[in-house]
């Protein structure tokens, strides 16, 4: 019967909806089976780069709302056959398929070294607090691992429910072309 169907495009809206709300419950649920994070990145969201929270790729929502639609920033394509839902972001197959620790450049930047000196002025302690900046050359470093957390993944659910949406249009296209 699917066989038939030359031209699916009015089902396209059905299964984004479909594969939209799965991939939002995947990230939801930080997985399931995602690798936890790792220490060096709990250290850095506390310290306040990030939103400090422990949610596993969801540090800016940039990437959960590419895949689930709600950012207007992911790729769709589609034609009468074929319907694909990806993400443009640079680092989303990073973290779909993992890296190994790696070498990395990092920029030359600025830093700033603040200290505190006490003295003494008429007998009473007086803090005097100096701030330096020098500049930090360009250099290569190494960069650690990142694991694979699959985020673009048909789960049981989604198929559940995409074969139950095609199941439907399908049952209205042929009920349409009977009548």
């Amino acid at each position: 019967l699917a066989k038939s169907v030359k031209d699916w495009r009015t089902f396209w809206p059905t299964a984004k909806s479909v594969i939209y709300e799965g991939e939002a419950e995947l990230f939801r649920q930080n997985g399931p089976g995602w690798p936890p994070l790792s220490a060096v990145t709990n250290e850095r969201r506390r310290k306040g780069k990030g939103k400090g929270d422990n949610e596993i790729l969801r540090d800016s929502r940039k990437l959960m709302t590419s895949v689930t639609g709600a950012s207007g920033k992911g790729t769709t394509k589609q034609n009468q056959m074929d319907l694909r839902i990806g993400t443009n972001l640079e680092y989303a197959a990073a973290h779909q398929f993992g890296l190994g620790k790696r070498a990395g450049w990092v920029p030359a930047h600025t830093v700033k070294a603040h200290r505190v000196k006490t003295h003494t002025r008429l007998g009473r302690p007086v803090r005097a607090h100096m701030v330096s900046e020098h500049t930090v050359q360009g250099h290569i470093t190494k960069l650690p691992a990142v694991p694979a957390r699959p985020f673009m993944r048909f789960t049981d659910n989604m198929i559940k429910n995409l074969r139950k949406g095609a199941a439907r249009w399908l049952e209205r296209q042929f009920a349409e072309g009977a009548s």
